[in-house]
């Protein structure tokens, strides 16, 4: 909540895309809160990927992964179906 004395954020730059600036780098405490926010959490080895691919490219392949990944999650996500009984 907002206090009473704080105005409120300006529309303009909230929904603006970030770029990374003097003030708002693009360093690992944003990495790691992207990923929390659009993910399950992040990987030290991925948190160094986005480092280097730098948020865009970073919220590119987490909202586009690839057909590899999205496979493997299908696959993984088939065998805990059928452990658990809940295949139909």
């Amino acid at each position: 909540m907002v206090g009473q004395t704080e105005k409120p954020p300006d529309p303009r730059r909230a929904w603006a895309a970030y770029e990374p600036d003097a003030d708002r780098s693009w360093n690992l405490a944003r990495a790691g809160h992207l990923y929390r926010r659009a993910a399950f959490g992040a990987s030290w080895e991925q948190l160094q990927q986005a480092l280097s691919d730098g948020p865009q490219r970073t919220i590119d392949k987490l909202l586009r992964p690839h057909q590899a990944e999205v496979a493997e999650f299908n696959r993984t996500y088939d065998e805990y179906e059928a452990a658990t009984g809940s295949v139909d």
